[in-house]
């Protein structure tokens, strides 16, 4: 029994990202085609992103719209009807003319480009494959990272990619949204960074190099916001690194040149005039109210551990979640700065002042309050990026939590997991309405080919926990 013990000891770094896959996989089956928030514009953006393809899309009337399959649009048929089966009636072979897409540069080509190479006839079998790769590319960074980090720093980086996740996360980086990589990379930027100009050995440092190039074109081809977050990644990786060496001058200058880059790149699309032309939501209303909005961050901020709901935010989950989730998150905060030196209290500071400041700016431009102008989602690379600054920088040892410890965290965070896997397949399955456990009972809607619901369940919660 011991060497077993050892034995998955040492292997913990492969078996970890391996069972968060499996978990991921869990969560692609667990709605329909179009649950995502705006899957119908990120639908279209993807069957158009190689141009001009018969039954796929074909030219509209104007230079703003195309002519794609009908299914695309109708996907979300339940969207904002909560007590709505995910049963939506598709198939028919109609085209409609839309203006629903990546036509104009609002968003990055790159990741509706990748996700176009998995178009096909069958919608429900070209979103499965999409959000299982989405959800095979964030396992296989976060393996890579684990596998080229020094061994003291993987159950750091395991436990920071992990606390921020629960559910919105795990629920984004397993479907078709661009999202799914900008958090991608910002769980393997900063930390890849850092260990390539930590790395003494050459092969491994050209490694590391790779896997951050190409965390950082990931954030780059995801969103505006995306590229934002990946320079600022960057930015605090080299002053988590930074001495006084003719070495850390020469990486400080490719830092900046590479996170201006970045910068510039998210400024080049429409997605990022949010920041400039901003249309008020309510423009009766006074435009102050700085102290309200600043107050009501925490709550804001509680709707990535699953207080605003999931999908089109029309899931709403139960508060066994978000206060398992959003609790384990900040105790996992709370033990890393145990060790602080003045490098992570900057970089802290430096996350805080941003994640309070900019949605603070947006909704006071647009009139209205937090939660009526911005989604958790947008943010979420922020809480990833502090988790993994919190619990990596200064604690060398690895997590040192005495077992009870542990033992909490991992009730905790497995019960979270598992409370919104449930919600979210109760809410496709029969509607939210819907208050039973068994997950088999008086299904309204599921694949044809998959196993029963309650066995999905039990996987993917098991393999999480």
């Amino acid at each position: 029994m011991k060497n077993a013990l050892a034995t998955v000891r040492r292997l913990n770094w492969l078996l970890f990202p391996a069972l968060l896959f499996i978990a991921m996989a869990g969560w692609s089956i667990s709605s329909p085609p179009g649950s995502s928030p705006d899957e119908d514009f990120h639908l279209v953006s993807a069957w158009c992103a190689h141009g001009v393809r018969d039954g796929f899309c074909e030219p509209g009337s104007t230079a703003i719209t195309r002519v794609v399959p009908l299914d695309l649009i109708k996907a979300p048929c339940y969207a904002f009807h909560p007590t709505m089966a995910g049963d939506c009636p598709l198939g028919d072979g109609q085209s409609v003319e839309t203006d629903r897409g990546n036509f104009t540069g609002y968003y990055p080509n790159g990741f509706y480009a990748f996700m176009g190479l998995f178009a096909s006839p069958s919608l429900e079998g070209s979103v499965l494959v999409m959000r299982l790769a989405n959800a095979a590319i964030y396992a296989a960074g976060l393996g890579a990272l684990l596998f080229l980090a020094r061994p003291g720093q993987r159950q750091n980086y395991m436990l920071g990619a992990l606390v921020p996740m629960v559910p919105l996360g795990v629920f984004t980086v397993a479907s078709i949204n661009p999202s799914s990589w900008a958090l991608t990379s910002a769980t393997l930027v900063w930390a890849s960074v850092v260990e390539f100009i930590r790395a003494t050995e050459r092969p491994r440092r050209i490694s590391l190099g790779m896997l951050a190039l190409v965390a950082i074109f990931l954030g780059m081809a995801s969103r505006a916001d995306g590229a934002a977050y990946a320079a600022l990644a960057i930015g605090l990786a080299w002053l988590a690194t930074a001495h006084i060496s003719r070495r850390t001058v020469i990486t400080g200058a490719v830092a900046a040149v590479i996170s201006l880059a970045a910068l510039l790149w998210s400024l080049s699309f429409g997605s990022a005039a949010v920041l400039t032309s901003i249309a008020p939501m309510n423009p009766t209303q006074p435009r102050g109210g700085w102290l309200q909005r600043l107050q009501d961050l925490p709550g804001f901020y509680a709707g990535a551990f699953g207080s605003r709901g999931l999908g089109w935010l029309d899931t709403s989950t139960r508060s066994a979640t978000w206060v398992l989730a959003g609790a384990a998150f900040v105790a996992v905060v709370f033990w890393g700065v145990r060790r602080c030196g003045w490098r992570k209290a900057a970089s802290l500071l430096l996350i805080a002042t941003v994640a309070a400041s900019l949605p603070i700016m947006i909704a006071t431009l647009r009139y209205a309050t937090l939660q009526e102008s911005l989604q958790p989602r947008y943010f979420l690379p922020l809480l990833v990026i502090a988790a993994m600054i919190a619990v990596s920088e200064n604690n060398e040892d690895g997590p040192r939590l005495h077992p009870a410890q542990a033992l909490l965290l991992a009730a905790s965070l497995g019960i979270a997991h598992a409370n919104a896997l449930h919600t979210n397949l109760r809410r496709y399955l029969t509607g939210i309405d819907k208050k039973w456990f068994n997950l088999n009972t008086n299904v309204e809607w599921w694949w044809s080919w998959a196993p029963p619901p309650m066995l999905v369940f039990g996987v993917a919660a098991g393999s999480y926990a």
